[in-house]
């Protein structure tokens, strides 16, 4: 009859294999217990510089822009020393980019800064964390960086403030990332999911291989060439993985990878069969 045909389909193993459909054995896991806090990437303060002038004098001339690339020991600036009226050279104490530039041709330095550069090879993810959440964090715990264009990197808390902002009621957590390939961009807004703890649980399956069928979330069990639904009873989940409490035993294959094209493979079945 019909229901025998609802929630199956037959799929040659080849067929299966080139269509990219993984599989994997039902069985136990962890559930990270994880605190999700916003925030955004920052220039790491101990690669940032202020350049000043040596000995007062009239700016002569001016090499670099906001926004260039220096090296260490490149020019900056041209100065023409009130005192000796020798002309010297201010140079980059850092490479990095120039972030700010205070001196213009013709005027007198002054104890301001001239220029201001930072190394961005390395940056801060700069984490916003509630008051009420700071006891559950500590140095040390794995935080998973993203931001909306899904660049993600792994890094640890290095640094969590000691006291909060009192108007806000929120301390900093701060996280280093490696930035060589300047993909994080200073002022960018990012996620940081902490891992605080994991749970042993006795069956889990990744996220990526639910699927909504009807108004269930399910997985697809595989029996040689056939695949059938297992309407799954949910519990706890993170970022990955679900809990199953009920739907699916421990031991069943099934389907990880590509999981959609199960479900299209059975919608078009069941369409063919309603006529």
């Amino acid at each position: 009859g019909y229901e025998s045909y609802e929630g199956r389909t037959t799929i040659a193993a080849d067929v299966a294999r080139d269509a990219g459909i993984g599989t994997a054995v039902a069985g136990a896991g962890t559930i990270s217990d994880e605190l999700v806090l916003y925030g955004a990437i920052a220039p790491d303060a101990t690669r940032v510089r202020t350049v000043h002038a040596r000995f007062p004098g009239v700016i002569r001339g001016v090499s670099r822009n906001v926004g260039d690339t220096v090296r260490s020991g490149d020019a900056l600036a041209t100065i023409e020393s009130n005192e000796s009226l020798q002309t010297y050279t201010v140079a980059a104490p850092i490479g990095g980019t120039v972030t700010a530039r205070h001196a213009a041709p013709g005027e007198q330095t002054d104890a301001d800064a001239l220029f201001e550069i930072a190394d961005f090879s390395s940056v801060w993810a700069e984490l916003d964390v509630f008051s009420r959440d700071r006891a559950r964090l500590k140095t040390g715990l794995s935080v998973l960086v993203t931001t909306d264009d899904d660049t993600t990197a792994t890094g640890s808390i290095d640094y969590l403030a000691p006291v909060g902002d009192r108007a806000s009621q929120r301390v900093t957590a701060r996280v280093t990332l490696d930035n060589a390939d300047m993909r994080w961009t200073p002022g960018r807004f990012v996620e940081g999911r902490v891992t605080i703890g994991k749970t042993p649980v006795e069956l889990v399956v990744p996220l990526s291989a639910l699927q909504r069928f009807r108004d269930f979330e399910v997985v697809f069990a595989q029996l040689g060439d056939v695949y059938e639904v297992r309407m799954l009873t949910l519990g706890r989940r993170d970022a990955r993985f679900v809990e199953v409490l009920g739907g699916l035993t421990p031991g069943t294959v099934y389907v990880t990878d590509n999981s959609y094209l199960i479900k299209a493979d059975i919608e078009k079945a069941g369409a063919s069969h309603d006529h």
